[in-house]
């Protein structure tokens, strides 16, 4: 019992021994840290290493560049830099306010070109299927009403001078409206 609460108070010091074991096995293998010489090279490999350098070009010479890339036109680049910087008058780093357009109501202070306002929407049909009817013989009858009158219509026909049946089923009737050129859904009402 003495060994185990032994071995279980002391792993700081476990920990601490593997730690300074590793520190110096590095310092033994690495002599950098500790202030030991460097080898020196010997001189025949130095004199071999200074002669097989090329000498550099002086600062500011045109074929400084040139050597490094033989395509570059340092004339060019003179020129450009020669130039004087555009004045600039606004912030770049600012995006300036939009300019409204002239006029007021919807769309105003909108910026691009003007379209022209859409058509007013066709006013609401006033007509209702109010019944259907299967003769014998596949004639299927509709009847629909309007504010005043009452029609009794088949596929195909045109009533109130503007409205052709292009459909009748015993739930809906498809009128095509000759006046707004488009086809409407009528479903039976109670």
């Amino acid at each position: 019992m003495k060994i185990g609460s032994t071995i279980k108070n002391r792993p700081g010091d476990l920990l601490g021994a593997i730690g300074f074991v590793l520190i110096t096995t590095l310092v033994a293998c690495n002599p950098v840290g500790t202030g030991a010489a460097k080898p020196v090279a010997s001189s025949t490999a130095v004199r071999v290493a200074k002669s097989q350098r090329k000498p550099s070009a002086p600062l500011g010479d045109k074929d400084e560049l040139s050597r490094y890339d033989p395509e570059i036109r340092l004339d060019l680049l003179n020129d450009q830099h020669s130039r004087p910087l555009p004045i600039i008058d606004r912030n770049p780093f600012e995006i300036p306010p939009l300019k409204p357009t002239v006029g007021s109501g919807p769309g105003a202070g909108f910026i691009g070109p003007r379209l022209p306002a859409p058509p007013p929407p066709p006013p609401p049909l006033t007509i209702k299927l109010i019944g259907y009817s299967d003769k014998g013989g596949g004639v299927k009858v509709g009847i629909i009403a309007d504010d005043e009158d009452i029609y009794v219509v088949r596929e195909g026909e045109t009533f109130d001078k503007i409205f052709k049946v292009t459909k009748l089923t015993p739930v809906s009737v498809q009128i095509y409206d000759e006046s707004t050129h488009r086809t409407v859904d009528l479903p039976i009402t109670p």
